[in-house]
């Protein structure tokens, strides 16, 4: 299975301010491939905090 999410997803999920968006990146695993054009990956690693943040998800 392959899903597109929003930055806005990311950051909130990544920053855990929107638990439903942290929650769907715990779902993230082998079996579901997340499609992130690049643009989208630009502007969450512009606007994470940590690189660990970044690296963690390979952006």
């Amino acid at each position: 299975m392959h899903i597109c999410i929003d930055s806005c997803a990311f950051i909130h999920g990544l920053q855990e301010s929107d638990p439903d968006a942290a929650r769907l990146l715990d779902l993230i695993g082998e079996k579901l491939i997340v499609v992130i054009p690049r643009l989208v990956a630009q502007e969450i690693t512009r606007n994470l905090v940590s690189r660990a943040q970044v690296h963690h998800y390979r952006f």
